[in-house]
């Protein structure tokens, strides 16, 4: 997965190992490289590339159930 980076140098993208370990009401549970509140790409992984300087232009909040 990418995982959004801020930094001194403005928004970027780094890449992270994930395994995942099951999916429940539309939330896929992972293991590996991320820490609880990290923010990754959930739409158009397929056109980015690791380090690459992003715009955050949405941000949706978590489902609450």
């Amino acid at each position: 997965v990418y995982q959004i980076a801020e930094g001194e140098d403005g928004v970027h993208l780094r890449k992270r190992s994930v395994q995942p370990l099951y999916q429940f009401r539309g939330n896929v549970y992972v293991q590996g490289e991320l820490q609880d509140g990290d923010r990754v790409v959930t739409d158009g992984t397929h056109r980015l590339v690791p380090g690459e300087a992003v715009t955050i232009a949405k941000q949706d909040t978590p489902n609450a159930e």
